[in-house]
């Protein structure tokens, strides 16, 4: 889904309402502003009311009825000012038949549109949708006896290239930065911390630090999410809850705060030094303020993403 998007279910809705537009070809199907009544598109010379309800992790088991029965009272609620006619619940799995019973028993005439429904309209509409997805860079995978010679692996540290030869298996990472999903090898010998380290390396990107001087603090942190849950850094990942398949994300966080309202961009590069080329892009503007420090620290580091993600491109071209 495009990083522009708050949420997975934000870009779901909004994945929703462009393919439905496409397929009845209109551009009469529009989203909601909350409070939504449970009822996120509608299409309103036809009365349709849409509820789009996502699992980030596509899982069907993860499914939430309640969520779902609960949009639809709203919706009922709502029914007599909106005046629809008809309901459909647009998902990105598959709900099993005791779930579709439930909610068949709040809303009969329900119209369910599942996972295979959307899989079809993203063949009969892939030019116009290219942008909702990510690029998947498939980084080669690391051979026994090999590993420290393949090019995109020699960027592991030297103390996990032998774990990796220990029953290995690939899982799936992006970050909230750039537009790739990376397809990483690792193994349940190594860590979450292993994992940012890696990162870091591929990346080119500064460490997490906390870092204060003359009245400015700048505090900058890499972690690894399943979901909204983030990871503990020194768990191994079979604990961290890390399988074969598993999507992870990579967030960097930044802050920045200062004493008075503003302070001097020779402050600022100094402060956040651990940066490479040790300074932030120059600019005529002597003095910035807490967010525009943070917005140029920001930009500095998609600019590395871009880079890293570049080289990653032709390594993996090359493999």
């Amino acid at each position: 889904m495009p990083p522009t998007a708050n949420s997975f279910a934000d870009a779901w809705e909004d994945f929703c309402c462009k393919l439905l537009n496409l397929e009845e070809r209109t551009n009469q199907i529009r989203r909601r502003s909350p409070p939504e009544q449970g009822i996120d598109l509608y299409y309103q010379s036809k009365n349709i009311a849409y509820q789009c309800k996502s699992v980030e992790s596509g899982k069907d088991g993860e499914f939430s009825v309640q969520h779902a029965i609960e949009s639809m009272k709203s919706a009922k609620k709502a029914k007599k000012d909106l005046k629809w006619k008809k309901y459909v619940l647009c998902t990105n799995v598959d709900i099993t038949g005791i779930a579709e019973k439930k909610l068949r028993s709040e809303m009969s005439d329900c119209i369910v549109l599942s996972k295979s429904y959307w899989q079809n309209l993203c063949e009969k509409f892939s030019p116009h949708i290219k942008r909702q997805f990510r690029l998947l860079l498939e980084l080669p995978r690391p051979k026994a006896g090999l590993i420290a010679t393949g090019p995109v692996h020699a960027y592991y540290p030297d103390r996990l290239k032998a774990k990796l030869g220990r029953h290995p298996f690939e899982i799936l990472l992006y970050s909230e930065i750039g537009d790739t999903i990376y397809e990483l090898t690792v193994s349940n010998s190594i860590k979450v911390k292993d994992i940012l380290a890696v990162l870091e390396s591929f990346f080119n990107l500064p460490k997490s630090f906390n870092r204060m001087s003359a009245g400015c603090k700048v505090t900058l942190n890499n972690r690894i999410y399943i979901g909204d849950n983030r990871l503990n850094k020194e768990h191994d990942l079979k604990k961290a809850g890390i399988i074969p398949g598993s999507l992870v994300t990579l967030r960097t966080n930044i802050e920045v705060k200062v004493d008075s309202g503003s302070l001097s961009r020779e402050m600022l590069n100094l402060t956040v030094g651990s940066l490479p080329e040790n300074r932030v892009t120059p600019s005529h503007v002597k003095e910035v303020t807490a967010g525009e420090a943070a917005s140029e620290i920001e930009q500095k580091i998609r600019d590395l993403y871009k880079k890293g993600n570049q080289e990653l491109l032709q390594l993996s071209q090359l493999s």
